[in-house]
């Protein structure tokens, strides 16, 4: 045939420029535009590598120390008063409603006191983890600027598959192994405030 298509399965000449334009568009386009690299650290393993979670379980176990000697003086001050109150309650004659009313006003102040106990415990225990990770947060951007990498996600629930090649977690232990005493250094409880 002569209108441009032969009979032979050939290639024309157009169809292969077509293709090598195509090929170099992608091409620079690759070079031009290269993909973020992206690295992975599992801040479990590095914080246990330098002695961290240890520091950090101590300075938990310290704050639990304090909260519980404190729950318990609580105890001890609202156990005299229920006392006092209730037997204030049986040797009145008429007036029970309002001790009982007492005894119910000191039972809410003793939940609220309680909560507010477990939700500082709460706040410092947090502050703490917040502490240890800024520690670390020097040495992750040491490796990342190293490694050429553009995003660096922790390893953990949310992360469902990485490739072991984007890990950056022995990279990280590394350059911190050095400052291990320093980082893991414990913190005060009373400044976790």
């Amino acid at each position: 045939m002569k209108d441009g298509h032969s009979q032979r399965g050939g290639l024309r000449w157009y169809e292969i420029l077509y293709a090598l334009v195509l090929l170099i568009l992608l091409f620079f386009g690759l070079v031009v535009n290269k993909p973020a690299r992206v690295g992975v650290v599992d801040i479990g393993e590095v914080m246990s590598e330098l002695g961290i979670s240890a520091a950090l379980t101590q300075a938990s176990k310290d704050i639990q120390g304090d909260i519980g000697r404190e729950m318990q003086e609580m105890q001890k001050e609202y156990a005299a008063a229920y006392e006092a109150l209730s037997s204030q309650a049986e040797a009145a004659e008429g007036d029970e409603g309002a001790l009982q009313g007492q005894i119910n006003t000191l039972q809410a102040d003793m939940r609220r006191a309680t909560s507010t106990l477990v939700a500082d415990s709460q706040r410092r225990q947090q502050h703490m983890l917040a502490e240890y990770r800024a520690r670390l947060q020097r040495y992750i951007n040491q490796v990342a600027e190293k490694e050429g990498v553009s995003l660096v996600a922790t390893k953990g629930s949310h992360l469902a598959y990485y490739r072991s090649s984007i890990g950056l977690t022995d990279a990280v232990i590394e350059a911190a192994r050095p400052d291990a005493a320093k980082l893991a250094q414990s913190l005060d409880p009373e400044d976790a405030e």
